[in-house]
C-alpha cells in the first residue's frame, strides 16, 4: 500500500521507548513534536497556518485509550507562530505494524522499542 507521506520520511524514526509508554518519554515527545510533526502538518489540507511562519509545536496534553490488543493516543497540540499567535489541534494516533496497516495516510515509519511500524 502506497502512503501519502512516502516522500516526507523514507527511513524510520527509532525510539528506545515502546508505544505503550511513548508519551512518558521526554525524548520521544521532543522528537515527535519538532522533527516529525513539523514536517507532517504543514502539508495537510486542514492545517490553518500556511500563510504564517511556524515557530514550534508542543504536545500540550495527551490521553491513552487501550483495548485488548492495541493502544491509541489522543494528543492536543499547540502550534505556535512567529507572528505571535497559536492554534490548537487534536490528533488521534495509532501505531500499526505493516501487516496491520489499513490506511494510506501515515505520519511516519517508526521503530518503537523492538517493534517496527507506522503512525
Amino acid at each position: 500500500m502506497e502512503n501519502d507521506n512516502q516522500d516526507t520520511f523514507s527511513t524510520p524514526f527509532i525510539f528506545k521507548t515502546d508505544w505503550k509508554t511513548a508519551f512518558e518519554d521526554e525524548e520521544f515527545v521532543k522528537v515527535f513534536s519538532s522533527d516529525i510533526l513539523e514536517q507532517y502538518i504543514i502539508n495537510k489540507r486542514w492545517y490553518g497556518g500556511k500563510a504564517s511562519t511556524l515557530k514550534y509545536i508542543e504536545v500540550v496534553d495527551h490521553f491513552k485509550i487501550t483495548s485488548k490488543n492495541n493502544s491509541y493516543y489522543g494528543v492536543l497540540l499547540e502550534v505556535n507562530f512567529k507572528e505571535a499567535f497559536y492554534q490548537h489541534y487534536f490528533m488521534p494516533l495509532a501505531f500499526m505494524s505493516e501487516e496491520e496497516l489499513d490506511t494510506s495516510t501515515i505520519i511516519a515509519p517508526v521503530k518503537m522499542g523492538k517493534q517496527q511500524g507506522f503512525w
